[in-house]
């Protein structure tokens, strides 16, 4: 029997045409201004045909807000419909791309422009101005996208020039099949009781089951869980006091949640040739590597155990030239080792000769490792199973490959290029034991990794690898788009939207990415301090806002006061030495890069509530806790009502990159306007830049406020 659509009654058609096809040769409608495309696709939710998020309603609301009361209701019945995610996810998503793309059309550049060149023809006067030269930047505020995950990148690099290295790399993953509050609550939001026992029984399908009837439900739990951890754990906990921290949300091939996080320890001790012992120290008391005694340490050992033991899978083959990615397993040691590189006054010859010793021996032990020390293969880590054997001891093992203890300390001891490495301490019962905290094991109750950083060069790699991570067949299906629309001859705003349209309909999303995409308050990165783009470009080549069309119109034909107010304009407009009788004369001495650093407009309306039900734990206020600092809390403007507030903990700046040796009147004027005190832009220039910059004593005021600012620089 075939389902159709057709009454199986006769039908009687009256004369004329009969249209099969009324749709064809039509362009299709955009979801975001298709009137009732939402009650029509679900009927099941919307069983009146009405109040869909296009419907009017006598007070307005966004489509942020209306989808995430829907994703809130408490019947439950919209989070728990996939589809509906899916759907919501795919017009917030058309919506915001379309919203960006018109303010990118409001971004023009260029010096005497009048109000008059605008009103003549505003549409075209724009286009031909657009500041977007790059033309996947308009996409770096959206959620996911490639553009977004770039900024991200160039954000914490500039964290790294301003606030140095972070002590440690930390993963959290998600254990959301084995948190047993899940279904738990779940189920109640469902109206059911479930006991520990009931949860405790249930098999894998079972728990999966619960978790896909509720997908937005478990992922605010995750980030909940994340925010908790962080005030709980990690910011003044056995790590020491987080200064900052940088955090990324990425997605497992099944849809769940994990983190990578960069945390900067305050008083951390630097590795260096002098420091080794302290900082040996130092990270042993925090990083583990071992398996507990499971007699001393039960919870930690079935921790452990079921969370931090690695299992080679196919993802460890990723790269065809290794067993495993992840290197597992690690050397056996019975101290943390940290190995130097070999003197820079060894000759080469005995260099390589020491090399190849090491080499050999390592490869001795590492093919032992694998074969007889891997624990899925032989059971050394569980004594409470019939099938455990005790593993040989580090001596045994040793002697059994003909090893000298003294001579494999020794290979560890050495680094394979110029910089430091770690090895943790490890019995042979944990080569494959993962790195952990076990305060933080015991709280987060699922799989963490941590890493000590030292090094600048891996430290900025690390960042490369993990914090720009964006789907290949994406990224290239928009610059495929963009290669088509310029050869093409596409105007700048058809380039944004065929770029849009690639992203749109290559983007791969799981329902939980769907749903922190959707709801406003689920993060997918999270910093602190605060970073902020400060353009340093020349007046030429630097964008700006542009007022509306109607605000334009509203002006003489020759003015030029066409541009939304900046910070640049605020700090113009600062107090000088005599205003107030000199009450912020520090304030008329300060540079631009230090004004932005500390100094922000508060814009936000304390009687605005746009928060979405979440539970914000981890915020600046709680960050800022017991920090001051000694600028004036509130400046007040000489010629605007504007005032700005002083931020507790200075904010990072990210600048446009400028290359000194290509174009050095630009680096000059960036320089300057960042680090050289000025009223006006005209005040950094005595013919050019360049002669201004290396006038008697400004050089040395640049310096002195870069040191300021990017202490770190030489880093990145």
């Amino acid at each position: 029997d075939e389902t159709t659509m057709l009454p199986k009654v006769p039908i009687v058609l009256e004369a004329g045409n009969v249209t099969i096809a009324p749709g064809e040769g039509q362009t299709p409608v955009p979801t975001y201004n298709d009137k009732f495309c939402e009650e029509m696709a679900f009927p099941h939710l919307f069983p009146t045909g009405k109040f869909g998020y296009k419907a009017v309603r006598n007070v307005p609301i966004s489509a942020v807000k209306y989808f995430n009361q829907r994703f809130l209701n408490y019947t439950q019945k919209f989070a728990s419909d996939t589809d509906y995610i899916f759907f919501a996810n795919h017009v917030m998503q058309e919506i915001n791309l379309h919203n960006k793309i018109n303010i990118a059309m409001k971004k023009v550049r260029g010096t005497n422009l009048t109000a008059g060149m605008f009103n003549q023809n505003f549409r075209e006067t724009v286009a031909s101005l657009i500041a977007n030269d790059s033309a996947y930047s308009f996409m770096n505020s959206i959620k996911g996208t490639p553009a977004y995950w770039k900024r991200f990148l160039h954000e914490v690099l500039a964290m790294v020039k301003q606030i140095g290295i972070p002590t440690f790399f930390l993963t959290l993953s998600c254990a959301d099949l084995r948190w047993r509050e899940l279904p738990h609550i779940i189920a109640k939001l469902c109206g059911l009781n479930l006991t520990e026992e009931e949860i405790e029984n249930m098999d894998y399908k079972e728990k999966c089951k619960y978790l896909n009837t509720n997908p937005v439900f478990v992922a605010r739990h995750f980030q909940y869980r994340v925010e908790l951890f962080f005030k709980e754990i990690l910011l003044d906990g056995p790590l020491g006091k987080v200064e900052y921290h940088v955090t990324r949300v990425e997605f497992q091939v099944r849809g769940s949640p994990h983190v990578h996080v960069f945390l900067w320890v305050t008083k951390a001790p630097q590795l260096r040739n002098d420091t080794v012992t302290e900082y040996v120290d130092y990270v042993d008391s925090i990083v583990r590597a071992d398996l507990p005694n499971f007699e001393t340490e039960p919870d930690l050992f079935e921790l452990v155990k079921t969370y931090q033991v690695h299992a080679h899978t196919k993802t460890c083959r990723k790269y065809k030239n290794s067993v495993c990615r992840f290197n597992f397993g690690h050397f056996f040691t019975n101290h943390t080792i940290i190995a130097k590189p070999i003197p820079v006054e060894v000759s080469e010859e005995e260099k390589a000769k020491i090399m190849s010793e090491r080499c050999e021996i390592l490869a001795k032990v590492k093919q032992y490792i694998n074969a007889h020390l891997y624990p899925k293969t032989r059971n050394i880590i569980d004594p409470s199973k019939d099938d455990f054997e005790q593993p040989e001891s580090i001596s045994e093992v040793l002697a059994s490959l003909e090893i000298p203890e003294s001579k494999y300390y020794e290979a560890l001891s050495t680094s394979v290029d110029n910089d430091y490495e770690i090895h943790l301490r490890r019995p042979t019962n944990s080569c494959f034991v993962n790195n952990y905290f076990a305060e933080g094991l015991k709280a987060w109750e699922a799989n963490m990794d941590i890493q000590p950083v030292f090094n600048h060069y891996k430290a900025v790699t690390y960042m490369c690898k993990y914090l720009s991570k964006a789907e290949d067949e994406c990224s290239n299906a928009m610059k495929q788009a963009l290669e088509e629309s310029r050869d093409m001859g596409s105007s700048k705003y058809e380039e944004m939207v065929n770029i849009a349209h690639a992203y749109a309909s290559k983007r791969e999303c799981s329902v939980q990415e769907a749903v922190y995409h959707v709801m406003p308050e689920l993060w997918l990165r999270k910093t602190f301090p605060k970073i902020q783009f400060l353009n340093t470009n020349i007046p030429e080549d630097r964008y700006r806002m542009t007022k509306s069309k109607e605000e334009l119109q509203d002006l003489p034909d020759d003015s030029t006061d066409i541009f939304k107010p900046n910070m640049l304009d605020r700090y113009l407009d600062r107090p000088n030495a005599t205003f107030k009788n000199g009450k912020y004369s520090c304030i008329d001495r300060m540079c631009y890069a230090i004004f932005v650093m500390f100094y922000y407009l508060d814009r936000r309306d304390t009687n605005e509530n746009d928060n979405d039900s979440m539970p914000v734990v981890l915020d600046e206020e709680l960050m800022e806790e017991g920090r001051v600092n000694t600028f004036p809390s509130v400046v007040p403007l000489m010629s605007s009502k504007d005032k700005m507030k002083c931020r507790k903990v200075r904010s990072v700046l990210r600048f446009p990159p400028q290359n000194k040796h290509y174009q050095p009147e630009k680096y000059a004027h960036h320089l300057l306007m960042c680090y050289y005190p000025f009223r006006s832009e005209e005040d950094l220039k005595l013919g050019t830049y360049t002669e201004k910059l290396f006038q008697p004593g400004v050089l040395d005021i640049v310096n002195e406020n870069k040191i300021i600012v990017e202490p770190y620089g030489d880093l990145v």
